[in-house]
């Protein structure tokens, strides 16, 4: 069965959300880590609903209605999201509040809105939408599994066009523990990886329709090193095996550093004039696989400017995380 994206946005440090042409510039660094920039939401969501929203509960709310609306959807056949982390914001105040007040007279919202599903639910509170409604949290894999499901659902019957969505977001709080720890990959390199936020959201359906952006060609995930036994021989050989046609590729976006052990094969295999860098445009952030789709069907569909690739039949995309996990998603031009 084939599956194709019907609608795609996105909020992310490039300000992909209200533009109709976007330029491929990188983002500022002067933070020490990149930011979304983000929309005025008070053009998408109610006012009165946005005072009690966080930051990470804005983006994914206003992502997912926006490619509802692009999708000419009024509601979706089910919502799946992927987040790493999920609400930084709201649990690091139910934490604080916690602290300062001896665990005694606690708001219940900074708690209630510090689960991972949170964003998912708020969907479907604003879509008033009762169908089935999963949060997928497997770290850098996130949206990934959160996509592969989708996947299955849709070979099934009864769905049609299904909403998904990755979402992450970044605090300084979060940025201090994570610059302490192995969470963002460390190079001596003059563009090191910095790490990022964003949110992202698709309708990806069965049926190909006036808006259909691409078709979705498939996904695939492992989980080892380069260098583990179980590895199918070289990396470019495990692409070939694992994803149909992925040597025609027009375009390689790879979250790989061109200090990782893998970049070599890729360049080797692809050419450097065939590769673009997502995570310099994003950053690293759990869900950033979905950025990469993002911008993958943007170049198909010719709204970005500035890649030395320009509308790409078939692109491949490539993650890889902080751990040895690698996944692939390759998408081709209707």
């Amino acid at each position: 069965m084939e599956l194709y994206f019907n609608a795609a946005s996105a909020i992310s440090p490039l300000g992909s959300f209200e533009d109709e042409s976007i330029s491929l510039l990188f983002p500022d660094r002067a933070l020490g880590y990149f930011v979304c920039r983000e929309p005025d939401y008070k053009n998408t969501i109610d006012k009165k609903l946005l005072r009690r929203m966080s930051k990470f509960i804005k983006m994914a709310v206003a992502g997912s209605v926006n490619c509802l609306s692009e999708a000419g959807l009024e509601q979706p056949d089910a919502i799946i999201t992927g987040t790493g982390l999920g609400c930084l914001t709201d649990t690091i105040d139910f934490l604080r509040q916690m602290n300062e007040n001896a665990e005694t007279l606690l708001n219940p919202t900074a708690f209630m809105q510090s689960t991972h599903n949170t964003a998912s639910g708020q969907i479907a509170l604003l879509l008033g939408c009762k169908n089935l409604n999963i949060t997928f949290s497997q770290k850098n894999i996130s949206f990934e599994s959160a996509l592969l499901h989708t996947k299955m659902m849709l070979a099934g019957d009864g769905y049609r066009h299904i909403l998904v969505g990755g979402i992450d977001e970044i605090t300084p709080e979060s940025h201090g523990l994570i610059s302490q720890t192995a969470c963002i990959r460390k190079y001596e390199w003059e563009n090191p990886l910095m790490a990022g936020e964003g949110a992202a959201f698709f309708i990806l359906s069965n049926q190909r329709t006036e808006k259909t952006l691409a078709r979705f060609d498939g996904i695939s995930i492992f989980n080892g090193a380069v260098t583990d036994s179980s590895f199918p021989g070289s990396f470019s050989r495990f692409i070939d095996e694992r994803i149909p046609d992925a040597g025609r590729a027009d375009l390689l976006i790879t979250g790989s550093h061109p200090s990782d052990e893998v970049y070599p094969q890729l360049s080797e295999r692809f050419g450097e004039n065939k590769i673009l860098r997502f995570k310099d445009y994003c950053g690293e952030y759990d869900t950033s696989t979905s950025f990469a789709l993002w911008l993958a069907l943007e170049l198909i569909s010719g709204n970005l400017k500035g890649s030395r690739v320009s509308r790409p039949e078939r692109v491949l995309i490539h993650n890889q995380g902080s751990g040895p996990c690698h996944s692939l998603i390759k998408v081709t031009a209707c």
